[in-house]
């Protein structure tokens, strides 16, 4: 019952934050209102005004407007940081991976106060690019700014990388939190972060063996050396698809 909720309610968050309609190419945002909207938001100071620049800027696949997006990033404003992350997660430049990249190793051993909610987000639009160069910084250090939100972003993000690497990756990973001489997660995170894995995993490979880790472990050994993962999401369980979209706002299949 309890699994069937976990993903009840991600398919409520994906109906709830999705992309919405599609804009009419005439409505579409342009590069140079984008600049030209985030330097007058920088220059009056106003994070209500930067948040909206940025947001009309995200998605855009121009290196002028993701290095202002990332601007944002330097503003001592949540709300204005959290806008930045998740317009560079959103963004086809490869620069808005590197620059999120950046952030990552600047801030993975620091406390900051006030902003501990964001290195979740951070996380996710990292794994949003779905980028082999992310494999590292997701599996990087798990016990640094651990939460529950941290832990399915590493998840679901590795599983958002189509390589033999990221299962690799997820099965390490597995390991350090499931216990087998470390402390482990806590104990009411274990099911949910278990049905994320085993949605990552059969993302990955088109295998479904359940929510049991030692059995994917076991699965991983007799398949490692020969694993291939291929571009296209395979056919996987309704529940392992239905995970998929509830976290990341988009469908599995494409259309």
């Amino acid at each position: 019952m309890r699994i069937r909720q976990i993903l009840g309610l991600a398919v409520l968050i994906a109906l709830i934050g999705g992309a919405g309609p599609a804009v009419a190419d005439e409505d579409a945002p342009s590069a140079d209102e984008a600049k030209a909207r985030l330097k007058e938001a920088y220059e009056l100071g106003a994070d209500d005004a930067i948040v909206e620049a940025i947001e009309y800027g995200r998605g855009l696949n121009d290196p002028d407007v993701v290095a202002l997006i990332a601007d944002g990033m330097r503003v001592k404003n949540a709300a204005v940081v959290e806008a930045s992350l998740k317009a560079l997660g959103r963004s086809p430049h490869p620069d808005a991976l590197e620059a999120l990249h950046k952030v990552y190793k600047r801030v993975r051993k620091k406390r900051i106060d006030g902003y501990e909610h964001l290195f979740p987000v951070l996380l996710k639009s990292i794994g949003r690019h779905g980028d082999p160069s992310s494999v590292e910084i997701l599996s990087d250090a798990i016990w640094f700014h651990p939460s529950f939100e941290a832990f399915l972003a590493r998840i679901m993000g590795l599983g958002n990388i189509r390589t033999p690497e990221a299962v690799e990756a997820l099965v390490k990973m597995s390991r350090q939190a499931g216990g087998r001489g470390v402390t482990g997660v806590r104990v009411s995170w274990r099911e949910p972060l278990r049905v994320a894995f085993r949605s990552a995993m059969a993302t990955l490979t088109g295998q479904d063996e359940g929510l049991v880790p030692d059995d994917w472990d076991r699965w991983w050994r007799d398949h490692k050396k020969d694993l291939v993962v291929s571009s296209a999401r395979p056919k996987v369980p309704e529940g392992v698809s239905t995970q998929f979209e509830g976290y990341w706002g988009e469908p599995y299949y494409d259309p």
